[in-house]
């Protein structure tokens, strides 16, 4: 079910990218298909131990924000036109306006290590947006099923493929 919802979350945010039309949306669809089973193959053969040491990790990296990307923009795409009470505090409906959610969260972290350094540092001014708190745990959670989905694709490929050798 992950697998699929990961699978679904990155063909709907291909579509919220492209403009309206019958054409634009096939081809959107047709193109977030080839991009989600890009991304899930990059991330199946680099996602191994021996791999992330060494130069692979650049691919698995950018497939992992891709992957997590396109997974919470098609999620805000559906979400916004299902249950739009969730974008009352001001939640922008698309990833790509949460820059200030990162922005809070570098001066945060810069505001704690200067005032681990001794310097006196003013809290209020580093207030994150009102619509943190939700869009904080949208991330967490589609980070975890973008990620933990193809882990659990290839762990029950791998028993899968145990099962059919003991069969034989």
């Amino acid at each position: 079910m992950a697998v699929i919802a990961n699978g679904i979350g990155t063909i709907f945010g291909v579509i919220s990218l492209a403009p309206s039309g019958a054409a634009w949306r096939i081809g959107a669809v047709i193109t977030g298909i080839g991009l989600h089973v890009i991304i899930s193959r990059i991330e199946l053969a680099y996602i191994q131990w021996r791999y992330l040491l060494s130069w692979f990790i650049v691919p698995l990296i950018g497939a992992v924000v891709l992957d997590i990307g396109t997974s919470i923009q098609g999620f805000l795409w559906t979400v916004q036109t299902l249950f739009p009470a969730l974008f009352a505090t001001n939640l922008p409906a698309d990833v790509w306006l949460w820059g200030p959610l990162f922005q809070s969260l570098a001066a945060q972290t810069g505001g704690l290590v200067r005032e681990l350094a001794g310097e006196r540092v003013d809290w209020r001014m580093l207030e994150a947006p009102t619509w943190a708190g939700r869009a904080w745990v949208i991330l967490l959670v589609i980070s975890s099923v973008s990620i933990g989905s193809e882990r659990l694709l290839h762990w029950s490929y791998r028993n899968f493929r145990e099962v059919w050798e003991l069969r034989r």
